[in-house]
């Protein structure tokens, strides 16, 4: 294959497309397509045109990442983000070489796979520590918070008001 054929903006536009004709499973690409361009936007050019065919690029890229978001996102999501962009890279490589494996590169992610998709945990700047809590709010849905480690009971219900505020269901008047 052709080297300019490996460049991240081919690797989007491959991902992107493996979302939306489903060609593996769709939250899958999507994550893995998130993660590319997160990755990628640690570049200065938005690494549109960075070369992701050799592990050297590839080591170098994510080195500059993790470099450029140790403040911002937690160890577990750095290691998230460089897993699934590994992984993304991999899909791509096998699809240009015409492996007629390239899917079996990629594996359906879990529930908890999904809940972590977003789960960047900002760092606060005033010195206090969050704690991220897995809500199943309902069978199919799990929702991530993440709260202060010395959460009060002032805190907590100031949350709770602001929730019940954001409800759109039907309030029976009181009889």
């Amino acid at each position: 294959m052709s080297a300019d054929r490996y460049t991240g903006a081919d690797l989007c536009d491959f991902l992107y497309g493996l979302a939306t004709r489903q060609e593996i499973d769709r939250s899958s690409a999507k994550a893995y397509l998130h993660a590319t361009k997160v990755v990628l936007g640690s570049v200065p050019t938005g690494g549109g045109s960075i070369d992701v065919g050799g592990e050297g690029a590839i080591s170098a890229l994510l080195s500059r990442f993790e470099a450029e978001h140790r403040e911002k996102y937690s160890d577990d999501t750095l290691k998230t983000y460089k897993s699934r962009f590994r992984v993304a890279v991999a899909l791509y490589r096998a699809y240009l070489d015409g492996d007629p494996n390239w899917k079996a590169v990629a594996k359906p992610f879990t529930r908890e796979d999904t809940a972590l998709m977003f789960a960047d945990r900002p760092r606060p700047t005033d010195g206090s520590r969050l704690v991220a809590y897995d809500l199943p709010l309902r069978q199919d849905l799990l929702v991530r918070l993440n709260l202060p480690v010395d959460l009060n009971h002032a805190d907590a219900d100031r949350i709770a008001a602001f929730v019940r505020s954001l409800a759109f269901d039907e309030v029976a008047p009181d009889a």
